[in-house]
């Protein structure tokens, strides 16, 4: 598995902060371009978050792309997804492309996966509930462990694609943690069991509370944010 920014991390940041500024009447200068890349990993890594949080319409200007063998059930359930026009190119399964011979519905596929983060996010809150067929919440799991370890911070680097990937992995998470509760007619206690008690309110500091479920999913994304609360 590929997963990466699809374009430049800087570029993307520039079109997003450009959209939100053309909203306001104005447009984004020489010295803005610059702050961009002056970022630090931190600075870069919390603006990202703040505008993915928020749900601003630009975060479409965020873009990756995952490359990917998978199991034909696995992928039917991912791109039955569409929200927030996410963009596939999969590998056909007409037979008379594997010489006349029926495919496996069960085979290995080659895909590209395009995502935008509103997209992204969309699939991420439904496929990674624990009522979502095992074998798709793994693939999904994997997906975010390769987000969070290709991209993790490392000051060293001047470059912002690990930090977009770091963002896009950090507001992914449940339905239930996203919504502070599971909304499905026959949940299956997972949010209950794990965050009441340690999360009490929905008006708590949603970047705490997607904290602490990455931290149960083993992603630690404590060096790029200052926890309020301790969970240990």
């Amino acid at each position: 598995m590929t997963v990466k920014s699809k374009y430049c991390a800087d570029n993307q940041l520039e079109n997003l902060k450009e959209s939100l500024l053309i909203t306001v009447g104005k447009m984004l200068s020489e010295n803005g371009k610059k702050k961009i890349t002056d970022m630090s990993d931190k600075d870069f890594f919390n603006y990202i978050v703040k505008f993915l949080i928020s749900e601003h319409s630009i975060i479409s200007n965020i873009e990756i792309r995952i490359v990917d063998q998978m199991d034909k059930n696995i992928r039917n359930q991912i791109v039955r997804h569409t929200k927030g026009r996410p963009r596939f190119y999969c590998q056909s399964s007409r037979p008379d492309w594997n010489n006349g011979q029926q495919r496996d519905p069960n085979q290995k596929t080659f895909n590209i996966l395009d995502w935008n983060a509103e997209a992204f996010r969309e699939m991420t809150r439904q496929r990674l509930c624990y009522r979502t067929e095992k074998n798709t919440r793994q693939w999904i799991e994997k997906v975010l462990n390769d987000l969070f370890n290709d991209g993790y911070i490392n000051d060293g680097l001047q470059h912002h694609d690990h930090v977009l990937l770091n963002a896009v992995c950090f507001c992914a998470v449940p339905n239930c943690v996203y919504r502070f509760g599971c909304p499905e007619v026959n949940g299956c206690d997972w949010f209950e069991n794990n965050f009441f008690g340690k999360i009490n309110s929905r008006g708590e500091n949603i970047i705490n509370r997607y904290l602490l479920y990455h931290k149960m999913m083993g992603r630690d994304f404590s060096n790029y944010l200052k926890e309020e609360k301790n969970w240990e």
